[in-house]
Parts: structure tokens; C-alpha cells; sequence
């Protein structure tokens, strides 16, 4: 990949980069087409568990579950299933407009493209924010607990 700048524009105005020319060799577009194809596959997984977790979320009934815990039971699942389809969602934009803009030879559409691809990644970066803010937080509490447990 080749990218041609002028170093006098990065330094005037470091916020907004200068427009790049980028040259897509055939070695980018064979690696951008296993990243698609291997990005399908990945949907496809995910729409395989999809369906699979809700067929046995709905069809276990379990008798010693009341109503109102099937009812929680039901909302984590459409919850979880929420968390599963943002980014999947951000994978298949990425995937289909790169697959699009390569083979149209259009850079918006691969611009496009990456720009989805960073959404995804950075929902996958809050996503772990708040996971090891909850383990911290869970560490805290244990300590707290433990602590006063022993006071006893």
C-alpha cells in the first residue's frame, strides 16, 4: 500500500488528515477478500447460535420456574441477542460495502467499509470498559463483604 502525503499538511492542521491516495495492489485486495469471506463466516456462526440458544431458551420449560422467572429468562435472552447483533450488524455493513467497493473500484464504498469496521471495534472497546469495571467493582464488593464478615 502505498500512500502518497505532503508532510507540510500533517504539520498545519493535526486534526483533520490530509487526503491520501492509496493504491489497492492485488496482494490488499487478496487479503481484503479472505477478510470478507472469513467476516461471512463468522455471520454465520453467529446466526447458528442465534438459532440454537433460542431453540432451547423457548422449548426447556422448566416446571419448578414460575412465570415471572421464565419472563427474566426470556428478556436476558432478547437482551443478549441485542449485544450479539450491534456488532454483527457493523460486520456485515463492513464486510458487504468493502466486498462492494472492490469490485466496483470505488474507494467511498471501502472508506464506508472501514468506518464500520471501527464501530465494531470500538463497541467491542466500551464492551470491555464496562466488563472490567464490573469485575473490578465485583472485587471491591467481595472485599467489602469479606472484610466485614470478619469483624464478626
Amino acid at each position: 500500500m502505498i500512500l502518497d502525503t505532503n508532510p507540510e499538511e500533517q504539520t498545519s492542521n493535526p486534526v483533520t488528515p490530509p487526503e491520501q491516495d492509496i493504491r489497492i495492489t492485488p496482494f490488499i485486495r487478496t487479503i481484503w477478500a479472505e477478510i470478507i469471506l472469513w467476516t461471512f463466516v463468522c455471520l454465520g456462526l453467529t446466526v447458528l447460535y442465534l438459532v440454537l440458544s433460542g431453540f432451547f431458551v423457548f422449548t426447556n420449560r422448566n416446571p419448578l420456574l414460575n412465570q415471572e422467572l421464565q419472563s427474566v429468562q426470556y428478556f436476558s435472552y432478547f437482551v443478549s441477542i441485542l449485544f450479539v447483533l450491534w456488532p454483527v450488524w457493523y460486520s456485515f455493513k463492513f464486510a458487504t460495502m468493502l466486498k462492494n467497493g472492490m469490485e466496483t473500484d470505488e474507494m467511498d464504498s471501502i472508506t464506508d467499509g472501514f468506518k464500520y469496521f471501527r464501530y465494531n471495534y470500538a463497541f467491542y472497546g466500551i464492551l470491555a470498559l464496562i466488563y472490567i469495571g464490573f469485575i473490578v467493582l465485583m472485587f471491591f464488593l467481595l472485599f467489602v463483604i469479606g472484610s466485614l464478615a470478619n469483624t464478626r
